[in-house]
């Protein structure tokens, strides 16, 4: 699992397999749209990763 800011972080989450999530609180804005999960806080990230590992 990957979070990031960046359309990096996302394309290296999918090259290793991985779920991605994005965060629009970063530097990224717009770059995140393409990963499996957008969080627009630390709280959703965190509730995103709990729904997913459940």
């Amino acid at each position: 699992m990957m979070v990031g800011d960046r359309t990096s972080d996302i394309e290296a989450a999918s090259h290793n397999w991985g779920i991605s999530i994005g965060v629009t609180y970063g530097f990224g804005k717009d770059e995140v749209l393409l990963a499996n999960y957008v969080a627009n806080n630390l709280q959703e990230v965190e509730k995103i990763i709990m729904d997913i590992t459940i």
